[in-house]
């Protein structure tokens, strides 16, 4: 489907890329599964939880850098033509 959309709106292949990989993602009411984690890891699951709507966009960006850091860089994709 977000493949359809990219086509009719002529968005190109890099964008269409980032936009299906986010599109796979989403899932707006998540439920993270902390059972055989730590009691740390779900205090961490249940405050992000409680304050995820107030958080500034600036401190989830750099949330996202930690959980990023160390993360194996994405393999590019064949140009398509």
């Amino acid at each position: 489907m977000v493949v359809a959309i990219c086509a009719h709106l002529n968005i190109i292949w890099d964008e269409a890329d980032e936009l299906t990989r986010l599109a796979r993602l989403s899932h707006p009411r998540i439920t993270v599964d902390t059972s055989g984690l730590s009691a740390r890891a779900t205090e961490l699951a249940n405050r992000l939880a409680e304050r995820i709507r107030t958080l500034p966009p600036a401190r989830i960006e750099r949330m996202l850098a930690l959980l990023d850091v160390g993360k194996k860089p994405k393999q590019p994709q064949p140009v398509r033509r």
